[in-house]
């Protein structure tokens, strides 16, 4: 699986270096999305695209007039003609968030989810939005949900980084302190 996700990363980072603005790149992204989205709805998509039976060439023709008739643009399609001709197009959805994730770097975007125990107020919304704002300095997007299981407090996930503020996390660490004093 790591594997995989490397390989998204380098189509990924391929076709961002092609984007010749940040307009550009989120136009690409967007057009991964709608193919990502064709491709998860779309059995007789997949399987005409993956199944063995049909051959190279009416198998690149069909894929050319499937992204032909969705719009998407030269670099997109070229991209996504070289992931099918390495066997590789099952790999659109990580690409795509990998295009993302670069997009969001490059635009100075950072996406937040922040679980609380109970709904906070716009005011609390407002100065948890600055603070990260503040610690980032980019952009940030949050999403707020609530999580009844946990005690109070909340929690934040800022892309990879997770910023444990509930009352379970600090039980946690002050019992590991207690017990660290007794040895």
């Amino acid at each position: 699986m790591q594997a995989e996700n490397k390989i998204a990363e380098n189509y990924a980072a391929a076709l961002m270096q092609t984007a010749d603005s940040p307009k550009a790149a989120e136009k690409f992204h967007e057009e991964l999305k709608q193919f990502e989205q064709s491709w998860e709805e779309s059995l007789e998509l997949r399987e005409s695209l993956t199944s063995p039976r049909l051959g190279s060439v009416r198998r690149q023709a069909l894929f050319e007039e499937v992204l032909k008739k969705m719009g998407v643009s030269a670099e997109v399609t070229n991209l996504l003609k070289i992931m099918l001709k390495n066997r590789r197009i099952h790999l659109v959805p990580q690409v795509a968030k990998q295009v993302e994730l670069k997009l969001d770097r490059l635009m100075k975007r950072r996406i937040a989810t922040v679980t609380s125990a109970s709904e906070l107020s716009k005011e609390e919304q407002d100065k948890l939005l600055d603070k990260l704002k503040s610690m980032t300095g980019d952009q940030v997007e949050i999403t707020f949900t609530t999580d009844k299981d946990l005690v109070g407090g909340f929690v934040v996930q800022l892309g990879y980084d997770i910023y444990d503020c509930s009352i379970q996390a600090q039980l946690e660490t002050l019992r590991n302190k207690v017990f660290a004093a007794k040895l």
